[in-house]
């Protein structure tokens, strides 16, 4: 079976842009640096059919940010699904994370040992979009669980599979710093 022709006008921004970077670059040694490399920017963007390369890189920020969106709107509007089960996290800055817990044990050095809670999907809902009247995202697999740890962020009911693929060690117990530690004799 044949291969269709795909012009490079076709081509995703990104994919487009590091055409344009390698022959520009290539222009620029073979013509002995005799310009800027912006010029040749602007030059090999020109072929691609583009005013310069500012434009271009415009072209590539919006589809960036198309992207970076894409299910966004879903996620927060989305109803749970009652075949589901689902742990309620906050994903902050840098990638740190905090979750509904409960307590399991105390470590030999008297903290807590708590693990995550799977939640009442029917109750988080109503007390964060509802009564808090702020976004909660219901995730559902692992493309929109990526885009939520690293460009959304924010609350989440996040299903038990896709939490548990994409942090090998959420459900491992942890250390609770935030809760009072156990006088164990020794201290």
């Amino acid at each position: 079976m044949p291969s269709k022709y795909i012009s490079r006008q076709e081509l995703p921004a990104s994919q487009q842009l590091k055409l344009v970077k390698r022959e520009a670059k290539h222009l620029c040694k073979t013509n002995h640096k005799d310009r800027n490399h912006k010029f040749y920017l602007n030059l090999v963007s020109r072929k691609y059919g583009y005013e310069n390369y500012d434009a271009l890189l415009l072209k590539f920020k919006e589809e960036l940010r198309n992207w970076q969106n894409k299910g966004r709107e879903l996620c927060e509007s989305r109803p749970a699904d009652p075949l589901r089960s689902y742990y309620f996290v906050t994903m902050h800055d840098s990638f740190q994370y905090s979750y509904y817990s409960h307590w399991v044990a105390w470590d030999n050095e008297g903290y807590e040992l708590r693990i995550p809670s799977q939640m009442n999907p029917a109750w988080v809902i109503e007390f964060v979009r509802e009564s808090m009247r702020e976004p909660l995202y219901i995730i559902h697999d692992m493309d929109e669980a990526f885009r939520w740890m690293w460009f959304w962020q924010g609350r989440a009911l996040v299903d038990h599979d896709v939490i548990t693929k994409k942090i090998k060690k959420f459900l491992l117990p942890s250390r609770s710093y935030s809760h009072p530690r156990l006088k164990l004799g020794f201290d």
